[in-house]
């Protein structure tokens, strides 16, 4: 499969929840996307520099962006949801990639949106400094003796 490898883990994820009816609890959902994998004992014990398992943390990165994608739901807390999108999607390999480059640059363009908005907030700042300034000095000047 091309693209990064958490991609890998988007087709399990969606057959596991379609499994369980659509929704399941964070930790089953995962649980069963590695045995669904067949993902070896080794590999569920190797863990990134902040303690945490690597494959259930890169699940739960596949599912971000299957979120972002609008496949599955994160409006409840500790429960990952098909949407109806979710549940009708017949994905693969290429499918997944295409998906993935549209997540990506979506979140690109959001990024420099942000960043737009903060440059343009720190020019209103600015401009409100110069005036709250203007309104002092005019006060000051006011009641001068």
């Amino acid at each position: 499969m091309r693209g990064p490898r958490f991609l890998k883990y988007w087709i399990p994820l969606i057959e596991v929840l379609k499994e369980s009816g659509g929704a399941g609890p964070t930790s089953e959902i995962i649980d069963g996307v590695i045995e669904k994998m067949g993902i070896p004992e080794q590999e569920l014990d190797i863990k990134l520099k902040s303690g945490a398992p690597k494959v259930r943390n890169t699940i739960q990165f596949a599912r971000l962006y299957l979120v972002k994608a609008e496949l599955i739901d994160s409006s409840k807390r500790g429960i990952w949801k098909l949407t109806e999108k979710g549940f009708e999607s017949n994905l693969n390999d290429e499918k997944v990639y295409r998906l993935f480059k549209k997540v990506q640059k979506t979140l690109s363009e959001n990024k420099k949106v942000k960043e737009k908005t903060k440059d343009n907030d720190f020019e209103e700042d600015e401009v409100l400094d110069e005036s709250h300034q203007t309104a002092v000095l005019n006060i000051l000047k006011i009641h001068e003796p």
